[in-house]
């Protein structure tokens, strides 16, 4: 059985304003797997985030996860639970805290995203293929 690291989390991109004025509170998260041709042991969780405040707070970004396999990884690892749910499940906490943090340290209402049960999108996704 293979080894899976948790090598990094990291903020790949990020976009916010304030003041704006008729927002509705609104919320956007989307997340897919990447594959690296040249490194056949590697792959990463991508988060691409929108949020909108009626506070007048509108923010995008993109946050990702790296995971490393002692292992090549398989058409098989890709297809299983391991990508679309445990890894996601394991960056998800570091994006929310970041998000949380962010907005706070900015002097911004801090915006908490909810939680997510992984297990539940991935079946959902499952359904919907």
């Amino acid at each position: 059985m293979a080894q899976i690291s948790f090598i990094e989390s990291k903020l790949l991109s990020l976009s916010f304003q304030t003041d704006l004025e008729g927002l509705k509170d609104g919320l956007s998260i989307k997340h897919n797997n990447g594959y690296s041709e040249d490194d056949n042991k590697s792959f990463i969780v991508r988060f691409n985030i929108d949020v909108t405040s009626k506070s007048g707070i509108s923010i995008s970004l993109e946050y990702a996860g790296l995971f490393e396999s002692d292992t090549e990884i398989t058409e098989d690892f890709q297809n299983s639970s391991f990508p679309t749910v445990n890894a996601p499940a394991i960056v998800f906490p570091y994006l929310r805290s970041f998000l949380s943090t962010f907005t706070l340290n900015a002097g911004l209402d801090p915006i908490t995203l909810p939680t997510i049960n992984f297990k539940s999108s991935g079946e959902k996704n499952n359904e919907d293929s």
